[in-house]
């Protein structure tokens, strides 16, 4: 089970799974944003094994300029990324 419904909280114990899940993930990103991303991490506690964790993923992308990723919303919407544009963050976007 990956995600959570909104307001939950929930721990299980980790699941190798996990690892590929993030490298899954990775490669769409890298293929939708390849030439500006800088840096991209498997973040969180699914990062780490042997403990347990709420099964989302979390991926922290390192880019070049965040003016340019504004580009990249609606292709990433068309990806299955859902934008939290009222995540209260003005030095980040969240997905």
């Amino acid at each position: 089970m990956i995600g959570l419904q909104r307001g939950i909280v929930q721990l299980i114990p980790y699941d190798i799974e996990w690892a590929e899940l993030y490298k899954k993930e990775q490669k769409i990103l890298i293929s939708l944003m390849d030439k500006d991303i800088r840096d991209i991490q498997h973040i969180g506690s699914t990062a780490i094994p042997g403990i347990c964790a709420k099964p989302i993923i979390d991926i922290l992308v390192g880019v070049k300029s965040l003016a340019n990723t504004y580009n990249y919303v609606s292709i990433l919407e068309q990806n299955n990324f859902i934008f939290r544009k009222d995540s209260g963050t003005e030095d980040r976007l969240l997905f």
